[in-house]
């Protein structure tokens, strides 16, 4: 291998590496290949993988054989996003592992948590992560009052996900 090919190798990996440790890659596929999802229940919309099906098992959960989304609200009663955030990561079943990251994020200009799973989370948890937030206006639900939002998402696409969720009114 010439000197030439062995530098574009040692770039191309070099380059494919720095995505990945930053997570400026995207799983999504071509935007014309995308699906939104509008949840007048949770007045939100996202973007999400064309490929993936409605489960009917679940009010609001997207799958297909590479990812899946579900959206699902929270009382959060005296709780700060922070709150919700860490006792979903610290809950005794370990659903992210026993060492999960907590970051901020922003949901359409609203402060947010992104729970990442670490490398020991159990299979059977299908590398899920979450992301939290508050929402801007409560949402009622069989006449219980719910004030934040929680999307769980393989860990792939969460962050993808989250960045294409909008509030509706």
């Amino acid at each position: 291998m010439s000197r030439k090919n062995k530098f574009i190798v040692l770039f191309l990996i070099t380059f494919c590496f720095c995505a990945v440790l930053t997570g400026s890659y995207t799983y999504f596929t071509k935007a014309e290949e995308m699906k939104s999802f509008k949840s007048d229940l949770y007045k939100i919309s996202l973007k999400y993988e064309s490929t993936w099906v409605k489960n009917y098992n679940y009010k609001e959960r997207y799958e297909g054989p590479n990812g899946f989304f579900q959206v699902v609200a929270s009382t959060g009663i005296n709780m700060t996003v922070d709150d919700i955030a860490r006792i979903d990561a610290e809950h005794v079943a370990k659903p992210y592992g026993s060492n999960p990251r907590i970051s901020k994020i922003t949901i359409d200009n609203v402060e947010g948590r992104l729970i990442e799973p670490s490398s020991d989370q159990f299979s059977e948890y299908q590398n899920t992560a979450e992301v939290v937030f508050k929402s801007p206006k409560s949402i009622i639900i069989n006449g219980e009052v719910y004030d934040y939002i929680i999307i769980y998402a393989d860990k792939y696409h969460i962050n993808d996900i989250a960045k294409s969720v909008k509030f509706i009114e």
